[in-house]
């Protein structure tokens, strides 16, 4: 052919059929089986896909805007589990609504050696903490309610109180006491 052919009906072709400039499809087009393109696909609207989707690349991510396997310029929503197999990287806030396990069984040696959780700003905690082993603090702790040790409390140092002590048991004092 030609010139336009206008076709008011089914065209079948058994066998290829290769188009040699743009192919317009004004109405939907539904393939009965594999779509392979060679080069670069653009759609102008959404990708709705029914199936598991495979994206084959092994391109590694740079950062938000070079994605390697997958860019999204916009906003991502997942409705179920995500896996990531290596590290993740986020460049602005993560919020978790549901409890966050850090599995991880490392231990801190030190305040930016963290172990399983290392943050580099400070932490707010709105409601208890339990720390199942030592804890160990590089500055002044703060206690501003009532403190209960359930154990010995040892001062390594000089223990300055500002108020009153209590003492409900025996005490016992290695040195001298000076009042």
């Amino acid at each position: 052919v030609n010139s336009v052919a206008t076709f008011d009906n089914d065209l079948k072709v058994n066998g290829k059929g290769w188009f040699y400039g743009e192919l317009d499809v004004e109405d939907p087009a539904n393939f009965q089986s594999t779509l392979n393109a060679s080069g670069a696909a653009t759609l102008g609207s959404s990708l709705a896909v029914t199936g598991a989707s495979s994206l084959n690349s092994t391109a590694d991510a740079s950062s938000s805007s070079a994605g390697g396997a997958l860019t999204v310029a916009g906003g991502a929503a997942i409705a179920k589990k995500l896996f990531v197999g290596q590290a993740a990287s986020m460049e602005s806030s993560l919020a978790v609504a549901g409890a966050a396990s850090l599995n991880s069984v490392d231990d801190a040696s030190s305040s930016s050696a963290g172990g399983a959780l290392t943050v580099a700003g400070g932490a707010a905690i709105a409601k208890k903490l339990f720390v199942g082993d030592a804890a160990s603090m590089g500055s002044t702790l703060a206690v501003s309610g009532k403190a209960t040790l359930s154990n010995q409390l040892e001062v390594a140092q000089d223990a300055d109180f500002k108020a009153d002590v209590d003492i409900a048991g025996a005490a016992a004092l290695a040195s001298s006491l000076a009042v």
